[in-house]
């Protein structure tokens, strides 16, 4: 048992709080790593809209897009999991200056050429049965 003087009171730190503070830890920094940073498949795609279209591309490749939109021509490079948009032809350069992207919650929109780029997670549902009952249900019908 280790004790330390605070104030007048004496605390004691048990091997027993120790323990739970490390497994407090331990398990804050599993969440981190599998929820905040979503560990993706080699299935995961690069979502880009682009006047009215949809593209999809594998992530874990390493390829140079070029997306015509509205103003011009938008580069964006892929390369191992993670993208960037390299030009465009906007003014202001907001989108480039976004840099590597490599999560799923991080969409890149170029808005005066209207592109659009983000990461689509494929999460495999063990029950289907409820994935088929969800997809026939909408706004309407529900």
């Amino acid at each position: 048992m280790i004790y330390y003087r605070s104030s007048g009171i004496t605390k004691y730190i048990t091997l027993l709080d120790i323990f739970l503070a490390l497994l407090i830890i331990l398990l804050l920094s599993w969440f981190a790593y599998h929820r905040l940073l979503q560990i993706r498949s080699k299935s995961d795609q690069l979502i880009v809209l682009a006047r009215n279209e949809k593209f999809q591309y594998s992530l874990y490749q390493k390829k140079m897009l070029q997306v015509k939109g509205l103003t011009g021509i938008t580069l964006i490079e892929i390369d191992q999991g993670k993208f960037r948009f390299v030009d465009s032809a906007c003014s202001n350069k907001i989108c480039v200056n976004h840099g590597w992207i490599a999560y799923s919650n991080v969409p890149v929109v170029c808005l005066p050429n209207q592109v659009t780029a983000y990461i689509e997670v494929n999460q495999q549902n063990e029950n289907h049965e409820s994935d088929q009952k969800e997809e026939s249900i909408d706004g309407i019908s529900y």
